[in-house]
């Protein structure tokens, strides 16, 4: 891979990562632990369908955090670049 596409990649995932801190995913998170408590005893049916995909999102919303987290730490360091440049 050439440095060009390299830098160019990272860039992209920084701008995704700052991108994911203006997203709900801590609510999604909290919504897929509250059905996964509930669920069973509410709708056992419906549970057992919607589990697998339900398992899904819970993986890909946690990934999304870590990189989330990233990209709360990114935006903080733009904003002291920012300010130290005022």
């Amino acid at each position: 891979m050439k440095t060009l596409e390299y830098q160019s990649l990272l860039k992209y995932l920084a701008q995704t990562a700052v991108l994911l801190t203006e997203m709900p995913i801590d609510e999604l998170l909290l919504g897929i632990e509250k059905a996964e408590a509930v669920g069973p005893m509410l709708d056992p049916s419906l549970y057992r369908e919607k589990s697998a995909a339900m398992a899904q999102d819970k993986k890909l919303l946690q990934a999304a955090k870590s990189l989330m987290v990233i990209g709360k730490e990114l935006r903080k360091e733009k904003e002291i670049e920012k300010g130290e440049d005022t």
